[in-house]
């Protein structure tokens, strides 16, 4: 292998290496287990939510084929079962991310293109966790190739029309193939694009549901904001000025692009990436979607040059890139906790802050059925961790909104007498910094005890 192909790979490998690392968020992936557990003992995908105190709406998610699949992957191997499926995603992701814009340039030799590769990477980061949201990448992926084209044959709206049924079964981001080729039929306004809108609209009725996705997206945005959701927060807060940056950099490279390089722009006025751009300024949970597009947009606009021709095949290479597969994806993750001395404090946990395993171990040690108390935080990990039935989880919109402002004056330590007294808790998962008023009060007022402690959450018995 020459130098300059080792360079190249070693830049294409480092971003996936460091996204492998997690910590592994169990706190965004229990619920999807759950849910999936609770279609399968129930038999149907209209299921009564059974593990949460407070009376629920049915949970409808365009995310039920990846909870069932999350659930049997759970009952093959346990959790690291699908982290591995995550991980074989991710690899996938960088993939159609690298073949549609890098690999058609085998050489990297300015620098320029590098900070580019490690851009995309760190503005993708919000979307690499354990969640229906990764995998959603891959569809999304698959129709930034064929959005790009300027001429499409038939079979490729076919492909849409497949992709479009398919991605609307497995995650709310399914929004996103109306919105680009929305954009695409604004730019070439032609009767053909406008009437392949309808159809794509259309195809969207294709799912269990029927037309509530778009009332359910609606609701969800509406009820995250209003319930201060942080994945639905707006970007103009200190606490994200780094991700703002990160988008401003794109903002300015366009513009840069506009005018240093008007034919091309003009020509690719079509292309995905645009209009993804303005939607990542809108909320956080958008904020990576221009960074997916971004590198194939690069391509597209004639940014990597094809400096010299290398191998096709190399065997040495193979058997790196096979060797770094198997490591990656079975074995990092059960054996991180050897190397987490070694790492930034922010990766170093094997499981995420919100995923309390020893907590529950103690719950389960007390042998109590009581409802368990929480915030709202930790209720993903508990729902697939212990057998009590729990309170809030981050499913925000399938509690009443009655509920929900009831729980919220809980937690500020308002009307806890009369919560206690309809629910009757024993026990409490509560984050120490946010949730102090309750409990100073359960343990001022209530006698409650603080059993331990863990990763900020602290447990509490009455």
């Amino acid at each position: 292998m020459t130098p300059l192909v080792v360079q190249k790979y070693l830049l294409f490998i480092l971003p996936i290496l460091f996204a492998f690392l997690g910590p592994y968020t169990l706190s965004d992936l229990g619920i999807w287990l759950e849910w999936g557990h609770q279609m399968v003992s129930q038999k149907t995908l209209w299921t009564t939510e059974s593990r949460s105190v407070l009376s629920t709406l049915p949970p409808e998610f365009q995310s039920w084929s990846l909870s069932l699949l999350y659930y049997a992957l759970f009952k093959l191997g346990g959790i690291f079962t699908v982290i591995y499926f995550h991980h074989v995603m991710i690899l996938i992701i960088f993939y159609l991310i690298y073949n549609s814009s890098l690999f058609k340039s085998p050489s990297l030799q300015f620098s320029t293109e590098r900070y580019f590769i490690y851009l995309c990477f760190l503005g993708m980061i919000p979307s690499l966790v354990e969640r229906p949201s990764l995998v959603a990448l891959i569809p999304l992926l698959l129709s930034l190739n064929i959005l790009t084209k300027t001429k499409l044959p038939n079979k490729d709206y076919l492909s849409l029309i497949l992709l479009n049924i398919i991605w609307t079964n497995m995650h709310g981001s399914s929004f996103l193939l109306l919105f680009m080729w929305g954009w695409k039929t604004l730019i070439e306004r032609t009767p053909k694009k406008l009437g392949f809108l309808v159809i794509l609209f259309l195809t969207t009725l294709l799912n269990p549901f029927g037309f509530k996705i778009y009332t359910n997206l609606l609701q969800t945005i509406a009820l995250s904001r209003t319930r201060g959701l942080d994945e639905w927060d707006s970007l103009y807060q200190g606490k994200y000025l780094f991700i703002l940056i990160e988008l401003m950099i794109l903002a300015i490279m366009t513009i840069v692009f506009y005018f240093r390089k008007r034919p091309e722009f003009i020509q690719n006025l079509h292309h995905p990436f645009l209009p993804l751009l303005i939607l990542g300024f809108t909320a956080l949970r958008n904020s990576s979607l221009p960074f997916v597009a971004l590198l194939p947009y690069l391509s597209q606009m004639g940014f990597f040059r094809v400096q010299e021709r290398e191998p096709r095949k190399d065997i040495k290479l193979t058997v790196v890139a096979v060797a770094f597969t198997v490591f990656a994806i079975f074995l990092l993750p059960p054996f991180k906790h050897l190397i987490a001395p070694y790492l930034p404090e922010a990766r170093s946990m094997v499981l995420d802050k919100h995923t309390v395993k020893a907590i529950a171990e103690k719950i389960k040690e007390t042998n109590t059925t009581c409802p368990v108390f929480n915030n709202w935080n930790y209720g993903s990990a508990l729902l697939v961790t212990i057998p009590n039935k729990i309170f809030l989880d981050s499913r925000n919109v399938i509690y009443k909104q009655k509920d929900f402002e009831e729980y919220s004056n809980f937690t500020d330590g308002v009307g806890v007498e009369s919560y206690l007294e309809r629910y009757y808790p024993c026990l409490f998962v509560l984050d120490e910094a946010k949730d102090g008023k309750l409990i100073h009060v359960l343990k001022s007022q209530f006698s409650a005890t603080e059993m331990m402690k863990e990763k900020g959450a602290v447990l509490i018995r009455r």
